[in-house]
């Protein structure tokens, strides 16, 4: 059971996220991706992740 919970948390969390602009470079924003194997937000422009869920 709390597995699906935090799945439903985590894709909340990520939901808000998306589409924020990128803290580390000027054109970017917030896209779902993979960092090191684990569900993240990562820039679209610079790659680089803001935010990794394990």
């Amino acid at each position: 059971m709390h597995v699906i919970e935090r799945r439903s948390n985590d894709s909340r969390l990520l939901s808000r996220l998306e589409g924020e602009e990128c803290q580390y470079c000027a054109s970017g924003t917030l896209e779902r991706g993979t960092y090191k194997g684990n569900l993240s937000m990562v820039c679209s422009a610079c790659e680089t992740p803001q935010i990794q869920l394990w």
